[in-house]
């Protein structure tokens, strides 16, 4: 069994990754704004990170579960090495950029979580990485990584389900109960503690969410098909775009409310492959598949542009404007440079230790 390519997908990376660049320049371009890590302020790219997990839990279980069946096991070992050579390289490249184009403050915690690819630990900590705070997002990712493919290995199909679905609502009971206990039994000084930030920010919820809709997809296509029509897929992918750009939000369980959303629409696009053709175009597939770039480098560029910019002296009316398009452009720039370099000779590595071809560019 090989995989073929989801059509739909890079559009949805391509979205996402766009309104993360776009969020964090209006967020860092105006006057006494700082560059502290303010992820979860900008509703608007944190809603667009749940869209990643959800598409990487989708991905990563559905190329794992045609493994499984082609081949009767998971190469584990082999899964970590394609991991390794797609994240890796990029990854560890912006923190080394960062640290030496940037003068700030970098303690030695931080260094040490961030090079153990334990960035999202950091952050909990309020030690994330100061010229790159996105970055919290792939220890989340890695993290996942580490138990995922082993569940997948040693789970029968029935039980494989279940411990999704108890996946789901664990990480989503977690973060509500440790914010309630905290609300109501401890003081105000101990709230937003390490365990609060921790399991607010892992969202393991929702890459298990995004498992569970690749094996309904691998296993249950028909019923998907019968239940999920492209006009029902259309209204969730508008209802949920209104509500995401809207700004919408939900006090408890927003994350996990759009994760939902954009669960049951990967799941229709990837069922109805017309659907997923006409949300296509030559632009957005492009930035699809630089999303990777596009999301790791922004933050570094950002800064560089507002180094330069905030000692010309250029009206507001100029500044907002030249930062939007530079600000795009040039991360979209640096993505492409990246890609077809460095990015393609790791994917190329990477793939000669897969059991199954992946033809579906991942994000990561």
């Amino acid at each position: 069994m090989v995989s073929q390519r989801i059509q739909g997908f890079d559009t949805l990376r391509a979205v996402a990754a766009l309104t993360v660049v776009i969020g964090h320049i209006a967020l860092l371009s105006y006057p006494g704004s700082g560059t502290t890590d303010t992820t979860f302020q900008t509703p608007y790219g944190h809603i667009a990170v749940v869209l990643f997990f959800v598409l990487s839990g989708f991905l990563i279980t559905y190329l794992l579960l045609q493994e499984k069946e082609t081949h009767g096991s998971i190469h584990i070992y082999k899964f970590y090495l394609r991991r390794i050579f797609r994240i890796w390289p990029v990854y560890y490249l912006v923190l080394l950029s960062s640290y030496l184009l940037f003068d700030a403050n970098y303690p030695g915690i931080t260094i040490g979580l961030c090079l153990g690819i334990f960035p999202n630990i950091a952050h909990a900590l309020d030690q994330q990485w100061p010229t790159s705070p996105q970055i919290w997002s792939i220890g989340v990712e890695e993290q996942f990584y580490l138990v995922w493919p082993w569940i997948i290995t040693y789970c029968s199909r029935r039980n494989l389900l279940r411990v999704s679905v108890a996946f789901v609502i664990l990480y989503t009971l977690l973060p509500n109960i440790i914010t309630f206990f905290q609300t109501y039994a401890v003081p105000d000084a101990a709230r937003g503690n390490f365990f609060n930030r921790f399991f607010y920010s892992d969202k393991f919820n929702c890459m298990s969410l995004g498992g569970i809709m690749a094996y309904l997809h691998m296993y249950h296509m028909s019923f998907v098909q019968r239940t999920l029509s492209k006009r029902l897929i259309i209204l969730v992918m508008c209802i949920a775009g209104v509500l995401w750009y809207g700004g919408f939000y939900l006090p408890a369980f927003n994350d996990e409310f759009f994760a939902t959303l954009f669960g049951i629409a990967i799941l229709g696009i990837a069922t109805h492959g017309k659907l997923g053709a006409k949300l296509e175009t030559k632009p957005l597939v492009f930035l699809g598949r630089i999303s990777y770039g596009i999301y790791m480098y922004h933050w570094i560029i950002i800064l560089l542009m507002l180094q330069w910019m905030r000692n010309s002296d250029l009206p507001v009316s100029v500044f907002l404007p030249v930062m939007f398009g530079a600000g795009v452009g040039l991360t979209i720039l640096v993505s492409w440079l990246s890609f077809q370099t460095m990015e393609r000779f790791s994917l190329r590595l990477g793939k000669r230790f897969g059991s199954v071809e992946t033809t579906n560019r991942e994000r990561r």
